[in-house]
C-alpha cells in the first residue's frame, strides 16, 4: 500500500543530455516542501512506453513488467561509477531492500502509481538518507520526458514543467565529449536528434503558450542563478529558500557531472568554454539544422574556423565516412 499519496502539483524537470537539467534536479534536492527522486526515473518507459528520443529509444512494450524493470534500473544505477553520468549514487543505495518491498507491492497500472511505488522506494533504496514516507512535492526529471508533456499533464493536471535549454554549439561539445568516453566520436546525427528533439518541444511549448511549461536557459541558470531561481520558485509556486542556490544531492553537495571536471556550486567559469571545443564541422551541422532553434532562444550565430568536412578529434576513420555522409543526405 502507498505510504503517502503523491501531490498533485509534482515538478518535472526536462530537456536533453547535458543541457543542465542534473544541477536543476540539485537545485531543488534541499527544499523543505521538495521530495527529489536523485536519478532519473525513466518511468515512462519502464511502463513500456514508446520512446522516440535517440538515446533512450524503444519501441513499445506492452506487457512490460514495471517492479522488475525498476529494480534492473537501481542495480545499472547501483553499479555506475561514472561521475558525469546523471547521479553517482552507488555507495549509498540497497537494492536488495527495495526488491524485498517492491515483491510486496502491487504492480502499478498507470503513471501515477507507478511514481508512487517508486516514491516509496526510496526509504528502502536509501536506509541511511533522509528520505521518508511524509507527503512532499515530487520533484523527477528524465531526459526523455520532454516527449511525454501531454501524458504527464493528463495523470497530473496541476504538475509544473521545467525544460532547460543550452546554447546549441555548447550543447553539442557536452554531448559529444560524454558519449565519446564510452564509444569513441559518437554519431553524430543522434547527438543534433537529442538536441532538436527537445529544443523542439519547447519552441512547441512556447507557441501554445502552456502556462505551466517554464523554459529555462542553462546560460541563465549559472549566470544570474539567484535572479532565475527567485522567478522559477514564483512561477511553480514554490517557497524562496536560500537552498535552491546551493546544489545538493540527498543534503550532500553536489560536485557536478560536467565533462569539464568536479565544481562547487554554480560555476559560471566554463560556460563559453565550448567556442575553442567545438570543431567546424559541428558548428556547421548546428546552423545547418539548429538555426531556426537557435534563433527562438536568442543565441547568436557562430561558425569555427576550419574545413567542414575535415575530420574531428578522435573520429574514426569509419565513424567519420559514416557522419559526413550522413550530414549530407539527412
Amino acid at each position: 500500500m502507498p505510504q503517502a499519496i503523491l501531490n498533485p502539483s509534482p515538478i518535472f524537470i526536462l530537456g536533453c543530455h547535458k543541457s543542465g537539467t542534473s544541477l536543476m534536479r540539485s537545485l531543488f534536492d534541499g527544499h523543505p516542501d521538495l521530495k527529489v527522486i536523485p536519478f532519473e526515473s525513466h518511468v515512462m518507459a519502464l511502463m513500456g512506453e514508446q520512446v522516440l528520443y535517440d538515446y533512450r529509444k524503444q519501441e513499445a512494450m506492452p506487457q512490460a513488467d514495471f517492479k522488475a524493470n525498476l529494480l534492473q534500473l537501481l542495480r545499472q544505477y547501483a553499479s555506475s561509477k561514472d561521475r558525469t553520468a546523471d547521479a553517482m549514487l552507488s555507495d549509498d543505495m540497497d537494492v536488495s531492500s527495495a526488491q524485498q518491498f517492491t515483491a510486496s507491492a502491487d504492480q502499478p497500472t498507470n503513471v501515477k502509481e507507478a511514481l508512487q511505488l517508486i516514491v516509496d522506494c526510496l526509504p528502502h533504496v536509501f536506509p541511511q538518507g533522509r528520505f521518508t514516507h511524509k507527503p512532499s512535492r515530487l520533484v523527477e526529471k528524465s531526459v526523455e520526458h520532454h516527449g511525454f508533456i501531454d501524458e504527464l499533464h493528463r495523470a497530473f493536471p496541476d504538475a509544473q514543467f521545467i525544460h532547460l535549454i543550452r546554447n546549441p554549439y555548447a550543447n553539442v561539445v557536452g554531448l559529444r565529449k560524454f558519449k565519446a568516453k564510452i564509444q569513441g566520436y559518437p554519431l553524430f546525427h543522434r547527438v543534433m536528434s537529442s538536441i532538436q528533439s527537445s529544443m523542439d518541444v519547447a519552441m512547441d511549448q512556447g507557441i501554445s503558450k502552456n502556462k505551466n511549461h517554464h523554459v529555462i536557459r542553462h546560460e541563465d541558470l549559472v549566470q544570474r542563478p539567484e535572479q532565475t531561481m527567485q522567478a522559477l520558485a514564483k512561477a511553480v509556486n514554490l517557497s524562496w529558500d536560500e537552498c535552491l542556490l546551493s546544489p545538493s544531492v540527498m543534503a550532500e553537495p553536489w560536485s557536478g557531472n560536467s565533462s569539464h571536471g568536479q565544481t562547487k556550486g554554480i560555476d559560471a567559469s566554463k560556460v563559453d568554454a565550448w567556442q575553442t571545443q567545438i570543431h567546424a564541422f559541428e558548428s556547421w551541422q548546428v546552423n545547418r539544422k539548429l538555426n531556426q532553434q537557435r534563433k527562438a532562444f536568442n543565441y547568436p550565430r557562430f561558425q569555427a574556423r576550419g574545413f567542414t568536412l575535415s575530420k574531428v578529434q578522435g573520429e574514426s576513420w569509419s565513424r567519420f565516412v559514416y557522419n559526413r555522409l550522413r550530414s549530407l543526405i539527412g
